[in-house]
């Protein structure tokens, strides 16, 4: 949800594989993968050199609690060399319904 409305839950995304990390252009989205986990999100430019700031288009607030007025979905640094493989988003389908079989 971190990506929503731009993308919805259960969405299909093409991409394609960005080999040179230095050609990632800041404001675009990218499926980032890291030994850990994937995560599709908006890269921007960090202060620190040697990261980029991975976004979320979700501007959801918390409410209420000792997070009140922050963002749910904050941006987060992630060190370039810790990315596995890269991919840029180069559209996106919305499904209306779960791939699953239901038999009535």
């Amino acid at each position: 949800d971190s990506m929503y409305p731009d993308y919805h839950s259960g969405s299909i995304v093409a991409m394609k594989e960005v080999f040179n990390k230095r050609l990632v252009i800041y404001g675009q989205d990218y499926m980032i993968e890291t030994s850990e986990y994937r995560v599709l999100k908006r890269l921007q430019k960090s202060d620190n050199p040697e990261c980029w700031l991975m976004c979320s288009t979700n501007t959801e607030i918390w409410e209420v609690g000792t997070q009140k007025g922050k963002l749910i979905h904050e941006p987060q640094d992630i060190h370039l060399d810790d990315v596995v493989r890269l991919y840029q988003i180069l559209g996106s389908v919305k499904r209306n319904h779960s791939s699953r079989v239901v038999k009535v």
